[in-house]
């Protein structure tokens, strides 16, 4: 058992929690004594995965959780339990990580060397050690090609002499686009993220300056389509979809050389608009989780369903109060490029995202700070799949905690089959 100072004083009593039974409620209370008083008698330690690739960017991010046993009272009884000290009561300083040789280590571990090829650490604080974890070390794969994707945003405006087109109607803004441009590209690229399996997909996203026949955009990659009040948009994406084929010369532009993303007035509930999967492929090698039809060639897939080769988004997402630098919107991008959500459902624990070096997490964790995998290792998420704005399991998404800024090498080489394998997803500059 260790003792040792607390900088910061406690307050007497930890906020009171509720245990959940099948019939009724129990109330419980503890105390936690202050200052050297306190005492960690347990470490629940955490490497955060249990691989890292040996780039010298990746790294892992050490978390280290104290328990301290405590009486606790539980609708009168009094029981032994160890609870949890609040993270910020101990000095970073007591928190030590070391190697399994006892060297220390820092608190964030980065290598480029897959010399040994696991690696195991453990924590201490005072003199109470916790249980070591093993990081198995892997070669990063080799560098893509880089794919220069240029992106044309046709955006549904309300026509400009419509009678209900108000005052106070505004238009979207440029800046709104060049802000979702940049942020895909500092998730597809790996910027500002050192998550131990991250990985570049090299894709970069450019706003398209000229249209079809040449002529040059008055703003680049925004291409205003005028709509009447009276249109029906009805609640998803159908007559939307419709509305594009109907006017197709103007609102689908060649696929093969454009990225369409059309973005719906708020009429049109984000509910109700879907993204799809690749439908088709060149590879005579399939790709898990996606049921494609094998073609001999691109000339044979059709490039006329506006869902099939493009994205539908809702105005409203581009003012998401999501983090990460490309609101809520990483999500649809990646199922675009066939990835699958990460997170499980308690009553479907099979369910996967095709992919062995991403953090899987049960939908019930999506508030905790440190989730959970089902093999029992603590972790911070940041994947762009950790969860959909639209799950109705996480409250329309803005309660998840995660920084929604990364993708895996897993998930980086599934993109790249599709970019390269699947005619309706192949736009290049």
């Amino acid at each position: 058992m260790s003792s040792f100072p607390i900088h910061k004083t406690l307050s007497g009593l930890i906020m009171s929690t509720l245990l959940l039974s099948a019939c009724s409620k129990d109330h419980f209370q503890y105390e936690i004594e202050q200052g050297a008083g306190m005492k960690v008698d347990s470490i629940a330690f955490s490497t955060g995965s249990t691989s890292l690739i040996a780039d010298g960017e990746s790294a892992l991010s050490f978390i280290i959780q104290a328990y301290s046993k405590r009486k606790v009272t539980i609708n009168g009884v009094e029981k032994d339990s160890m609870v949890l000290i609040p993270e910020d009561r101990i000095p970073a300083s007591e928190k030590k990580v070391f190697y399994n040789n006892g060297t220390e280590a820092g608190p964030e571990f980065s290598t480029k060397s897959l010399s040994p090829a696991t690696i195991s650490f453990y924590a201490k604080i005072g003199n109470t050690k916790s249980a070591a974890q093993a990081v198995a070390i892997k070669a990063p794969g080799a560098p893509y090609s880089k794919i220069v994707i240029p992106v044309i945003f046709h955006v549904f405006e309300l026509n400009k002499t419509d009678s209900k087109r108000y005052p106070w109607y505004l238009e979207l803004k440029q800046e709104k686009l060049e802000q979702l441009i940049t942020g895909m590209n500092a998730i597809f690229n790996r910027q500002g993220t050192h998550a131990p399996n991250g990985a570049s997909a090299n894709i970069e996203f450019v706003l398209a300056t000229k249209t079809p026949a040449g002529a040059m955009l008055a703003q680049p990659g925004h291409d205003n389509f005028g709509y009447a009040s009276t249109f029906d948009w009805g609640w998803s994406t159908y007559n939307a979809a419709n509305l594009v084929k109907n006017n197709s010369a103007t609102l689908l532009w060649d696929p093969t050389r454009y990225l369409n993303i059309w973005v719906l007035p708020s009429a049109v509930y984000y509910g109700g608009i879907s993204t799809t999967r690749p439908a088709y492929t060149l590879s005579n090698t399939p790709l898990a989780g996606i049921d494609m039809q094998k073609v001999a060639s691109a000339s044979e897939v059709p490039l006329t369903e506006p869902e099939g080769v493009g994205l539908m988004i809702g105005r409203d997402e581009l003012n998401s109060t999501m983090r990460a630098p490309a609101p809520n919107l990483a999500y649809r991008f990646g199922t675009f490029y066939g990835l699958f959500q990460t997170y499980t459902y308690d009553w479907d624990p099979s369910m996967t995202d095709y992919c062995n070096d991403t953090e899987k997490f049960s939908i019930g964790q999506y508030r905790d700070i440190y989730k959970k995998s089902p093999d029992g290792i603590l972790f911070r998420a940041e994947n762009i799949m950790d969860a959909t704005y639209l799950d109705w399991n996480i409250e329309g998404g803005q309660y998840l905690v995660s920084r929604v800024n990364t993708i895996t090498a897993g998930q980086a080489a599934r993109i790249r089959y599709v970019l390269e394998n699947c005619p309706e997803r192949m736009a290049r500059q």
